[in-house]
């Protein structure tokens, strides 16, 4: 695996196995957060599980739900309690963990041949292709085909 990761030829299976690298953390979190939640008794919530549900809703519903203020009606604290805890906790706000997420799910669907631009902004539920577009051009510094154009040309 490390010799793949290392290789500079196969872009698309170094980046699906750090997808799948990325996916199996937010894994473990569901698997600490369950157990967690299992083992907990008294009634009063903790910081470490308001993250913990956090990653595994993020991980669950990143595709679908864009909004911080979501995700902190679904663990019960308000968006700045939710991102300051995150922060706390990995560095990160919650705003800034949503988005990186939801770049890589872009960047794996972009990089499927079979899918087309527009379906991809579909699947990452867009109001459209534009405002998919601007979104990834303004993490990513290119536009999607761009980069779908770029790593067809580097497989």
């Amino acid at each position: 695996m490390m010799a793949t990761l290392r290789d500079g030829r196969s872009m698309f299976v170094r980046e699906l196995l750090q997808t799948m690298a990325c996916a199996w953390q937010y894994e473990l979190w569901n698997i600490f957060f369950r157990r967690l939640q299992a083992s907990r008794t008294e009634a009063k919530p903790h910081w470490g599980d308001t993250a913990a549900h956090f990653f595994y809703l993020a991980h669950t519903h990143c595709r679908e739900q864009h909004e911080v203020c979501w995700y902190a009606r679904q663990v019960g604290v308000s968006p700045d309690a939710l991102s300051a805890v995150l922060k706390r906790f990995c560095g990160k706000t919650a705003g800034a963990i949503l988005t990186e997420l939801l770049t890589e799910e872009a960047k794996v669907c972009l990089r499927n041949p079979s899918l087309s631009v527009q379906e991809v902004a579909e699947m990452l539920h867009f109001a459209d292709q534009s405002a998919f577009g601007k979104f990834f051009k303004r993490e990513c510094g290119m536009s999607p085909m761009q980069y779908k154009k770029e790593a067809r040309d580097k497989e």
